[in-house]
């Protein structure tokens, strides 16, 4: 009998709780229709609404600050990370292809050459031929051949951004012969959004690159203020470990302002 009641009781209760739902639902209906307002209207104040409540973050302070017109939503949609070669060989005067990349090595003879040693130039091509803004990080091995230059500085270019259809040219050493392989031990590519590409261009150069790859760091124009990475060698220290921490990085610089935020 106690069973009996408990289950009358639920029903009851059950049934209460969907009438009073069909009166709200009956009230709101009859006040749309009373005032003539339109549920499509009603969404849009409901999205205003939304949109006024949504902070602004620091990245897109500073964006706007600099005179940068950027929707929230480019932030982070168009970040994709792709690690498109491990270990391939290049061979001197070949291209080879990665779904965003076209990597190219080139040995140019030197005007001036020490002693015999260095008497060619190891460049490899770097190009971007995605249509898209990109974050590179291109390592390579010292090559067998492989000696100091004596004369003639790095290469000027940009070490980790490229504009759609940009290229650079980075300085692999010196050689005394003119056939010449590099190996190509990890390409990293992280696709951007142009306010992506600009909040990245702010930091003072790369991070996860040796030495003699990152020297010849050449920053980019950008309307915004310049930063000094935080923490570099913990974060090189992190990437050698695991070279997907790149990635994070890459991602966190191109979401934040560098000015007022670091990375933990």
């Amino acid at each position: 009998m106690n069973s009996m009641s408990h289950t009358r009781k639920i029903l009851a209760a059950g049934t209460v709780v969907w009438l009073l739902a069909a009166a709200a639902g009956s009230f709101l209906m009859a006040h749309v229709s009373r005032t003539g307002a339109s549920l499509s209207a009603v969404r849009e104040i409901e999205e205003e609404i939304s949109g006024m409540e949504r902070r602004e973050s620091a990245a897109e302070r500073a964006l706007r600050e600099a005179g940068i017109t950027a929707d929230p939503s480019q932030l982070k949609s168009q970040l994709h990370d792709y690690t498109e070669m491990k270990n391939k060989l290049l061979v001197s005067g070949r291209t080879v292809r990665t779904a965003h990349l076209a990597l190219t090595l080139e040995v140019r003879p030197k005007a001036h050459r020490a002693m015999g040693h260095d008497r060619y130039l190891v460049v490899l091509k770097i190009a971007n031929k995605s249509g898209k803004h990109l974050a590179y990080r291109v390592l390579t091995e010292p090559f067998d051949s492989r000696v100091e230059c004596r004369t003639g500085g790095p290469l000027r270019h940009h070490t980790f951004l490229l504009a759609p259809g940009g290229s650079v040219s980075r300085r692999e050493g010196c050689s005394p012969v003119h056939s010449v392989m590099v190996k190509v031990s990890l390409v990293q590519v992280e696709t951007l959004s142009e306010p992506n590409f600009l909040l990245l261009a702010r930091l003072n150069g790369p991070v996860g690159l040796p030495a003699r790859l990152r020297a010849g760091h050449e920053g980019v124009r950008t309307p915004l203020s310049p930063c000094v990475i935080p923490m570099r060698y913990s974060l090189e220290q992190a990437i050698r470990r695991n070279p997907d921490k790149w990635f994070g990085f890459i991602r966190f610089y191109a979401t934040h302002d560098c000015g007022t935020e670091g990375m933990q």
